[in-house]
């Protein structure tokens, strides 16, 4: 058995969980094929991220939260566009990466994280959409680990 990072459990969630699920609008300036897809020059494309991080020909099982599919990856993004890709890519991404861990790793060590009632946690479709995505309201219970 082998046993999750810390990493993994990040990267597995900005897959499930994309903040921000298209990218911002790009300008072809070839005429460029795109599997039996014509794209012509000067047309605006705008990436869906969200698409790619939950297409099953990429991740075998996209919906299930299974951080465990990173590990042989070994810190690598591949498939992963929680910050973009290209020269255009979040400038923010490497302050990101450090505080998502941190923030993570020690919540984690200080307090146990659960459920408050039966009635579960938001389900994929159960957000608020908007520029970014985010979960609507929901209770949990905070304890402080001894």
């Amino acid at each position: 058995m082998q046993v999750v990072s810390s990493s993994q459990f990040v990267q597995e969630t900005w897959r499930l969980g994309s903040v921000v699920p298209a990218g911002p609008p790009r300008y072809c300036s070839t005429d460029t094929w795109v599997g039996k897809h014509l794209v012509r020059a000067g047309s605006v494309v705008m990436p869906n991220w969200r698409s790619s991080m939950m297409s099953p020909s990429e991740w075998e099982d996209p919906k299930a939260f299974r951080p465990e599919r990173h590990l042989s990856k070994k810190g690598s993004m591949e498939g992963l566009f929680a910050f973009g890709t290209g020269r255009r890519s979040c400038l923010g991404e490497s302050l990101a990466k450090v505080e998502n861990f941190l923030l993570l790793a020690n919540l984690l060590h200080s307090f146990s994280l659960s459920k408050k009632s039966d009635d579960g946690i938001p389900g994929e479709n159960d957000v608020v959409d908007g520029l970014t995505v985010g979960p609507n309201e929901f209770q949990f219970r905070v304890e402080r680990r001894n």
